[in-house]
C-alpha cells in the first residue's frame, strides 16, 4: 500500500512532535524537585520587622508592670515589634510569658503588631537544652497555655541539643506548624551544618546570635549559609545593661572615632549603626539587632536611626580590629550540649 508523500510526511512530523514532547516530559520529571507541600512554607520574618527589635528578657526585672509595659509601648511605637523572649536566664523560667500575658491582656490590640519569638525547651534543672521530640512539643504547649490565646507565637526558637538529632528536633517544632499552633522556627546556638539539615526538614524564619562589637557567638560558616538560604539573623545584646568587656570595647571605639561622630551619636548608638550596615552586605544575611533594656531612654537611644558615613564605617572596623573579640561564654552543662 502506498500513502502520498504528503501523508508520510505529515506523519512522520506527528511522530517526531509526540517523541519530543515525550523526552520533555521525561527530563521535566528528572530534574522537578520533590517539593513537600506545608500549608505556610516559610514565616517571612524579614517582611514583618523593622529595623530592629526588643530583647524582652531583662523586662521581668522591671521594678513594676507599669514600668514595663510603658517600656514596651515605647519599644512598639518606636517600631520595634520583633519581640524575643525565653524560659531561661531567670529565677522563674516562666516570668517573661506571664509578664506577656499581662501586657497583651491590656493591650490586646497591640497583638497583631508585635511579631513574637520564644526560645524555649531549655531545661531549668540542668540549664541546658532539651531537644527531645516530646520535651520540645511540651515545651511548646505549655508556652501556649500561658499565653492563653492573647498573643500568637510567630516564631519558636529552638537550641539543638548535639545528643539529639537536629532532624527530630525541628520535625516536632515542623509539626506544631502544620497545626497551626505556631507560625515559624528559629534555630540558636547552632552551626552551619546544622542549620542546613534543619532547613531540609522545614524553612528557618531566623538564626539567632549573640553579638556585640568585640564579641560574638558565631560559629564558622553560620552567617554565609544563612546569607544562601535567605535567613535572617537576629542578633540579640545587652545593651544599656552590658557587661564591662562590652562596656570598655565602647569605651575604646568612644575615643578612637572621630568627634563629629561621637557627638551626634552615643557609643551603643554607633555599635548598633554599624551592625545594621553589616546587614546584607559582603555577603552577610539580613541583619536585626534586638537590644535588651529596661531603661525607656535607653529604648529611644537604642531604635534611634544613626546612619554612618564610609569614613565612620572604616574607622570603627579599624578600631575593631585592635581590639580582640571574644565569645560567648555559656555555662558548662549548656556548652556541652553544642557543637560550636
Amino acid at each position: 500500500m502506498h500513502f502520498p508523500v504528503s501523508v508520510l510526511s505529515k506523519n512522520k512530523f506527528r511522530v517526531k512532535t509526540a517523541i519530543q514532547r515525550k523526552k520533555k516530559v521525561i527530563k521535566e520529571a528528572q530534574v522537578t524537585p520533590h517539593i513537600i507541600q506545608w500549608p505556610d512554607l516559610s514565616f517571612k520574618l524579614s517582611e514583618k520587622s523593622g529595623s530592629v527589635g526588643f530583647n524582652l528578657m531583662g523586662m521581668t526585672e522591671a521594678e513594676s508592670d507599669i514600668h514595663a509595659f510603658t517600656v514596651m509601648n515605647q519599644a512598639l511605637g518606636s517600631g520595634a515589634n520583633l519581640w524575643t523572649t525565653g524560659d531561661y536566664g531567670q529565677k522563674d523560667p516562666t516570668a517573661g510569658l506571664h509578664l506577656l500575658n499581662r501586657y497583651f491582656t491590656l493591650h490586646d490590640k497591640h497583638a497583631e503588631s508585635v511579631v513574637l519569638s520564644v526560645k524555649a525547651s531549655i531545661n531549668p534543672s540542668t540549664r541546658s537544652p532539651t531537644a527531645t521530640r516530646n520535651y520540645v512539643r511540651r515545651s511548646i504547649e505549655t508556652t501556649l497555655r500561658i499565653l492563653d490565646s492573647r498573643k500568637h507565637v510567630d516564631i519558636f526558637t529552638c537550641v539543638p541539643n548535639k545528643h539529639v538529632p537536629v532532624e527530630d528536633t525541628i520535625g516536632a517544632v515542623a509539626e506544631l506548624v502544620r497545626e497551626g499552633k505556631i507560625s515559624g522556627i528559629g534555630l540558636s546556638g547552632v552551626t552551619a551544618g546544622m542549620i542546613r539539615r534543619a532547613y531540609a526538614v522545614h524553612p528557618i524564619a531566623c538564626v539567632e546570635v549573640e553579638a556585640e562589637l568585640g564579641k560574638c557567638q558565631l560559629a564558622e560558616g553560620v552567617a554565609e549559609v544563612c546569607a544562601e538560604l535567605g535567613i535572617p539573623l537576629v542578633v540579640y545584646s545587652r545593651y544599656g545593661v552590658a557587661s564591662d568587656d562590652a562596656l570598655e570595647t565602647r569605651s575604646v571605639l568612644s575615643r578612637g572615632i572621630r568627634k563629629s561622630a561621637t557627638l551626634r551619636a552615643t557609643p551603643v548608638q554607633l555599635s548598633l549603626a554599624w551592625l545594621k550596615r553589616q546587614s546584607g552586605r559582603r555577603g552577610l544575611p539580613v541583619i536585626i539587632p534586638v537590644p535588651e533594656t529596661t531603661n525607656i531612654n535607653k529604648v529611644a537611644e537604642n531604635i534611634s536611626e544613626v546612619f554612618l558615613t564610609a569614613v565612620e564605617a572604616s574607622e570603627i572596623e579599624e578600631i575593631l580590629g585592635r581590639v580582640q573579640a571574644e565569645g560567648v561564654k555559656y555555662n558548662a552543662p549548656f556548652s556541652a550540649c553544642l557543637e560550636l
